[in-house]
């Protein structure tokens, strides 16, 4: 604020606007002298502007390029009509979170809960095929793609567990002293991280079958959202302008300023991540009160597609997901609604039929599972 008030004053100064000036030095005076001391001017105020100017045009351009490769990879069918068909009641508590896992025996949903359970469910017949009961509700779950009958858990206890289908426990880790907001498992199945409360994520690395801690990250702020790509986790990361990008072969870190003119404001926290089925673009969900939903070029400060219309109030934990053909991605909204944007047509359908909050979200082809705190799973059909 001091630096804007000398810009001002040096503005008014050069255009000779005195009265205004005069009005300025009574009404701040005392802020004026001190920033004087503090702050010295290196451009006036019109050249920022400039340069402002300068980088919304480029911001424009890059985004309209890039809005242009996107849609080379848009050639999904266009769906326009969301029907509900099945209603899944399957915990006593608010459901937290559901993944879909394609399993040799059929689709099963993995949903976790504040009634401390985790539960394996047969999609199709609506019937529970393993449940495990724990110490914590279970707030995040994440399955192994390459072994589908794998997935992982956190709690609020501050555990990571990794389970089988049939409800066994593989693996146990308690290396956060905070509850663990999130866990993620790698395209690869080679890589698990969970990211805690505590400022810390783990990456733990898998040999001979098994996960063992490999390293530890220590952050600026929580660790609010977390994706893999093929090379890299990437964490979004309260009261951080960047994303944090960890090379999984080089165990680096590359930091990606998420805002357009290259400043280190914070405007946002990315609060739900996503790659693209093409691992080309990355979902940045904020918490702007706007409703802002923001697609980067992955590990880059490129935007290629803004989405807006989404609810987020301070105590959300928005979600969202890719449609397995790129074109689609799905968003939770604070109105216990959902909305699918179409990437190429920029139209939105809104799916509504939830009673609470919406927690989860997971699609399994045209098929969208959703949990929410009215205690159900629901699925809907995008035709």
């Amino acid at each position: 604020m001091e630096k804007t008030l000398l810009l001002v004053k040096q503005f008014l100064q050069q255009n000779r606007f005195e009265n205004a000036l005069q009005a300025l030095e009574m009404e701040a005076g005392d802020l004026l002298e001190e920033a004087s001391y503090r702050h010295r001017l290196d451009k006036p105020l019109v050249a920022i502007v400039e340069e402002q100017e300068m980088q919304e045009l480029k911001h424009q351009f890059d985004k309209s390029m890039g809005q242009k490769e996107m849609d080379q990879l848009l050639d999904g069918p266009l769906l326009t009509v969301c029907k509900e068909t099945g209603v899944y009641h399957l915990h006593k508590g608010n459901i937290l979170c559901v993944r879909v896992a394609e399993t040799s025996n059929g689709k099963m949903l993995v949903t976790g809960s504040s009634d401390k359970t985790l539960q394996i469910t047969d999609a199709g017949t609506g019937q529970i095929v393993s449940q495990l009961v724990l110490d914590a509700p279970v707030l995040s779950i994440s399955v192994d793609s390459n072994d589908p009958e794998t997935f992982a858990c956190s709690t609020m206890d501050g555990k990571l567990l990794v389970i089988n289908v049939n409800g066994k426990i593989i693996q146990s880790f308690e290396d956060h002293v905070k509850y663990v907001n999130n866990c993620k498992i790698s395209p690869s199945g080679d890589y698990l991280a969970s990211g805690s409360h505590d400022k810390t994520v783990n990456v733990y690395k898998r040999q001979m079958g098994l996960y063992s801690l490999e390293t530890k990250l220590d952050l600026k702020g929580i660790p609010e959202s977390m994706v893999f790509t093929q090379t890299h986790l990437i964490l979004g990361v309260r009261g951080d302008h960047e994303l944090t990008c960890f090379d999984l072969a080089t165990e680096q870190i590359q930091k990606v300023n998420m805002n357009v003119n290259g400043d280190d404001w914070v405007s946002f926290t990315p609060m739900s991540l996503s790659v693209s089925p093409s691992g080309k673009h990355l979902l940045v969900y904020t918490d702007s009160k706007a409703g802002r939903v923001i697609i980067y070029e992955t590990l880059t400060s490129r935007i290629v597609q803004e989405l807006w219309g989404v609810l987020v109030d301070d105590f959300d934990c928005p979600q969202s997901a890719w449609h397995p053909n790129g074109r689609y991605v799905a968003c939770t909204s604070n109105d216990n609604t959902v909305h699918v944007f179409d990437l190429k047509t920029k139209s939105v359908i809104k799916i509504e039929g939830h009673l609470g909050t919406i927690r989860g979200l997971d699609f399994s082809q045209n098929d969208l599972y959703t949990c929410s705190y009215d205690k159900t799973v629901r699925c809907w059909l995008l035709q």
